[in-house]
């Protein structure tokens, strides 16, 4: 790669997901450390699915008042990764 900018992308990416990978095998290992990070994960769960719900029930109502747009929506809920 020859654009710079990418190239600290990538770094900074690696070096989350190796931060990550780590705290995940201490959390094994810490008893501690699990239950604060299964907290973290069921919190961060009610707030995606509770956000994710309202915003399909909005595109849900708009796709059936508009039948003109069907497919316009396709996709447009998959782009949030955990």
């Amino acid at each position: 790669m020859a654009d710079p900018a990418a190239v600290e992308g990538l770094k900074s990416n690696a070096v989350k997901a190796l931060a990550n990978y780590l705290m995940l095998e201490s959390a094994q290992k810490d008893q501690r450390l699990k239950q604060v990070s299964n907290q973290f994960y069921k919190n961060e769960s009610k707030e995606l699915n509770s956000s994710s719900v309202g915003s399909m029930s909005s595109s849900n109502s708009s796709n059936s008042s508009d039948s003109s747009n069907s497919g316009s929506n396709s996709g447009s809920n998959s782009g949030s990764n955990i």
